[in-house]
This record gives structure tokens, sequence and C-alpha cells, in this order.
């Protein structure tokens, strides 16, 4: 009988550990059945990622040689250069020939670093050249690994064309999508109800740089967080944790074992017993590091935009189909006297109390959206809120924002412009009135002597009708000597512009019938607004009458010089016979005072006797 309990005994402990073997049993394959469908859920989203993404994924296995083997491209390939589905059939010696010559040793020496050093990253940008002639800036990502002693390359590729064109002006994230390779580097968890890790797969290492039995047993979840966030975010867990709660994509700042910062997206489930009792947690971290970074970026790309968008001197605005604000500018609001915070989200009759103005832009925006094709409107008029008018220049375009189409529209105060516009027309027409009615010839020519402009009063001056003069050379309108002395004053008045104002000078030209007309030609330059000399403007006044008066004036002189010369002559033969009168005279006074004295002396002698 006591044999009898023994061997009860014994059984029912062997059958205990047995039943303790199946249960451990069951919970492997319960894990290695969750894993499966994980990966396999995984796989299904990797696959439809590719069949509905832009970015090239690639992998290629690497021979003794250091040659591609077993080579794949997704077959977006075909459609990034423009070629025919089915094309490029994962031959990558076929898609390096699309490289341009210049970037190929760039991109191989990327790939044989990378095979060199496996870990380390592919990043390379190059240009490729399609077949229709057209070139594209396409961006390689990826990283060389070893698995079961064969070394193997995975990455992406994608088209940065745009990017590499007007990379400021993006509305978007610039990073809409990081490598597809950050999808393999999920590792899966397991925790205790403290915490504490009971497994992680090895993928752990390449996230986080430790060994899974480095971790295993011997550190919580929380001793990787950042230390900032530690104990913030380890009470926030604990909190997750007592409701026995799942959680999906938590992100928390973890430290490498390098010291650099890691970002993770954590998810996770409770592990229970039969009774409902926690008995840890089990879940996936994903590396989001560069998500991360790429968002941040895409926040400083919006923030940039934003900058832009406030300080250009335009009115931007996009409104959706129902005229409702969706993006402003800080130009626009100022004009309104709001703020874009106000204004975006409120429709535009809100704003504009003018029904027929309203009606026509709307009229408008709806033209543009539903053709698909932009719309220059070179004059519309909006009403300012202090009832003045405001003439715009304005370009509308249709697009696209969350499946829903918009207008982008673009205007430019042009009123002033329009103001000037009126001013110069009205300048203009008094210049015209001037010229049209002015006697002298008014004309301008460039530097190289070649006539701009002629006012129609040439006619009268020179034979020629406007349409003959303007385009010829001044060459063609006078004598080689009366040319070169009317050259050189140009180019003296042009080596000279700083100092020189105008000029004034009389030469001979020659009419269309060929006769010759004394002309008098006053000039000054023309300057740009560098203040640099670009042309000559003068006027051309016939002086025949003037020249014609002073040549009789000149001959009226000449006559009156021999009147002059006759008079003076004759002056001088009455002169002549003055003098010899004079000299007769003098004479005979002379001969008086000697007889006087002699009738003096003859007295004297005759009183004396």
């Amino acid at each position: 009988m006591k044999n009898n309990d023994k061997i009860r005994e014994h059984l029912l402990k062997e059958l205990e550990k047995s039943n303790k073997r199946i249960a451990e049993l069951e919970k492997s394959e319960i894990v290695y059945k969750q894993v499966e469908e994980a990966l396999k859920e995984r796989n299904e989203n990797f696959q439809l990622v590719l069949s509905n993404i832009s970015t090239v994924v690639w992998k290629a296995d690497i021979g003794e040689n250091g040659a591609f083997e077993n080579t794949f491209s997704s077959p977006v390939l075909d459609e990034l250069l423009d070629l025919p589905a089915g094309t490029m059939k994962n031959d990558w010696d076929k898609y390096f020939s699309y490289i341009k010559p210049e970037y190929l040793e760039q991109v191989n020496n990327a790939f044989r670093e990378a095979i060199i050093s496996p870990g380390k990253q592919i990043d390379c940008e190059y240009e490729v050249l399609k077949d229709n002639g057209q070139t594209a800036w396409f961006q390689s990502k990826g990283r060389c690994f070893e698995e079961n002693r064969k070394l193997h390359v995975f990455g992406s590729t994608i088209n940065i064309t745009e990017r590499k064109l007007a990379e400021e002006m993006l509305l978007e994230s610039e990073k809409r999508f990081k490598q597809i390779a950050e999808n393999a580097l999920e590792w899966i968890w397991e925790l205790d109800a403290n915490g504490l890790h009971t497994y992680v797969s090895p993928i752990v290492e390449k996230i986080l740089g430790y060994k899974p039995e480095e971790i295993v047993g011997k550190k919580y979840f929380y001793d990787l967080f950042h230390p900032e966030d530690r104990e913030e975010l380890k009470k926030s867990v604990f909190e997750v944790f007592s409701k026995k709660l799942s959680f999906r994509e938590f992100p928390n700042r973890n430290i490498h074992k390098t010291g650099k910062n890691v970002w993770l997206s954590t998810s996770g489930v409770p592990i229970l017993d039969e009774k409902g009792e926690l008995l840890g947690y089990r879940g996936v971290d994903t590396d989001v590091t560069e998500r991360r970074q790429a968002e941040e970026e895409s926040r400083y790309s919006r923030e940039l935009l934003r900058t832009v968008l406030d300080i250009v001197p335009t009115f931007i605005c996009a409104k959706n189909l129902d005229g409702r604000f969706i993006l402003v500018n800080k130009k626009l609001t100022d004009f309104y006297g709001t703020t874009v915070d106000k204004m975006t989200g409120i429709l535009h009759a809100d704003i504009c109390e003018d029904k027929k103005e309203l009606q026509a832009m709307l009229a408008v925006d709806h033209e543009v959206i539903e053709s698909g094709k932009p719309k220059f409107i070179p004059e519309e008029t909006m009403e300012n809120p202090d009832g003045s008018i405001t003439v715009l220049e304005t370009y509308k375009i249709p697009f696209t924002t969350h499946d829903q189409p918009a207008v982008l529209i673009a205007a430019t105060n042009i009123t002033k412009r329009k103001q000037a516009e009126e001013s110069l027309r009205e300048s203009e027409e008094k210049f015209r009135l001037l010229a049209n009615n002015s006697i002298d010839a008014i004309w301008q020519m460039d530097l190289k002597l070649v006539f701009t402009y002629v006012s129609p009063s040439v006619k009268n001056i020179m034979g020629y009708t406007v349409e003959e003069w303007v385009g010829t050379r001044l060459s063609k309108y006078a004598s080689t000597r009366e040319f070169f002395y009317m050259a050189r004053k140009a180019l003296y008045a042009i080596k000279n512009y700083k100092e020189f104002k105008h000029l004034t000078f009389n030469v001979v030209m020659l009419r269309k019938d060929g006769t010759e007309i004394p002309v008098e030609i006053t000039t000054k330059l023309l300057f740009n607004q560098k203040g640099l000399p670009i042309g000559i403007q003068g006027t051309t006044r016939d002086i025949t009458e003037r020249k014609q008066a002073a040549e009789e004036l000149a001959k009226h002189r000449e006559h009156l010089e021999e009147l002059v010369k006759e008079r003076t002559a004759e002056l001088e033969e009455k002169n002549k016979e003055l003098k010899s009168y004079n000299s007769l005279f003098e004479g005979r006074e002379l001969r008086i005072k000697e007889l006087r004295d002699r009738v003096k002396e003859l007295e004297e002698e005759v009183g004396s006797r």
C-alpha cells in the first residue's frame, strides 16, 4: 500500500512537471505565433507601402568578388525614370547607366565603403539622365549588413528634383518618408510586472548598442530612458501598467550605449494570467530618431515658409471651393486689419462687403479650380475697409490639399504703379503735343549714333518722315567732315559725362533732296538709373533764315565799310589841301612880320637922324 502511495505521488509530481512543461511550450508557441503574425503583418504592410509610394526600395546580395547578386528594385523605379513599366526588371547595371558620368564614381564609392564597413550608411545624391533627355536628381540611402555570413545591401531611392530646385518653397515636409529600412529596425521585448526585461530580440544592439544579454534580467525599461525624462515617463508607464491597458506609439527618449539620444516609438499589450493578474508586458519598439529629426526639419520648414509668406510684399492666400481661407499671409491680414489666426478658416464673404466684387472673385476661383488651369488677371479691383479702391495684379493657381481642390492666390498691389502709369501717360501726351507742335525737330539716339526717336517736324526741316528717320545713323545726314565734327562732339560728351550738361553748335546737314541746310543742334545726355549714359537727346533747328539774315547783315557791313573808306579818302584829300593852305598862310604871316620888323627899324633910323 505504501508503495502504491509512493508511486502515485511520484506520478502526480511527474504529471505536474509535464503540465508545467506543456504550459511553457504553449506559452512559447503563443509568443512564436504572435511574432509570426507581427512579421506577417509587417511584411504585408511593407508590400502595401511599396505599391503606394514614390520611393524605390532596393536590395541585393554581395558576391565574393564584391559584385551585386540577386538584385531587386521596386517597380516604381521605371516610373521615376519615365520608362514603361517592367523596363528595369531589377537590372542594376542598366540603372547605373542612367547615372550621369560625373556622379557615377561617387555612387560606386558610397556602396564600396558601405560594403567594406558594414553598418555604415549609404547616402548619396546624384543626377540621372532619362531617355527623353531630361535630368532628375535622385537620393539613395541604405546600409550594408551581414546575415548568415553573407553581406547584403538594403535601402531606398527617391526623386529629390523638386527639393533641389525649390527647397525653401516646399509647402509640406521635405522628407515625407525616411528609409524603408527603418521598418526592419523594430525590436520585440517582454517585461515582467516590475518592468524588468525578460526578453529582447537581437536587433536591440543596432538600435541602442546593447547586446540582449546586457539587458535581459539586468535592466528595467526606464533604465534606458534619458535622465531628464526618466521619472516623468516612468510614472506615466506604471499608471498604464496599473490599469492593464494597451498603448500604441508611445514616444520616449532613450540613451544609446555610446551616449547619444535615440527616440523610440513604443507599443505594447499586457500579459495576463488566467486570473487576469498582470504578469508583464509584451511589445515592439521602433527607432524613430530620424523621423523626429525630420519632424523638426519639417517644423523648421513650416516656420521658414510662414516667415517667407509674411515678409513678401504680396497678398497671398488659398481658398477652397466654399471660398473659405485655408492659408493667408500677414500682408493680407494687415490689409483687412486682422491676424493670420483670426482670418484662417473664415469665408471670403465674411470680410467682403461688396457683393458684386465678391461674386466676381469667387467666380474666377471656381473657374480655376474646376478647369485645373492657372489664370493671370492683369488688373482687378478690391475695395479697402476705408472705401478706397486697390488695384491688383493677380495669379490664381489650382492645387489639391488633403484631397480637396483649392486655389492659391498671389496678388500684387499695383495701385501706385497704375497711378504712375497714368501720370506717365499724361506726361507722354504732353510731350507728344509739344513735339508734334514744335518747329524744331526733337530726337533721341543711342550711343551708336542711331536715331531711336524723332518728332514729326523732321519732315519740314529734313524732308524725311518719322518712319524713314528712326533706325538710321547720323552719318546719313551729313558730309564726312560735318559727321566727324558732330561725332567728336558726341564722344567728348560721353567721355566726360559726369561734367557734361548740354552743348549747342551749328552744322550743315543734308536734306532728303540732297540740298544742304544749316541747322543749330542742342544736345544733352540720357542716363540710366545707375547714372551711366545710355543715349543722346537733342533738338535740331532750321537756321536758314537766320543765316541768310546774317549774310545780309554782313553784306551791309561790308558796304558800310566801303563807304567809310571812301569818305576817309575824301577827308584825307581835303586834309592835304588844308595843310597846303595852312603852309601858305604861315609863310605870308612870316613875311608880314619881317616887313613890320623892317619898317620899325627904318622908323627908328629916321627918328635918330
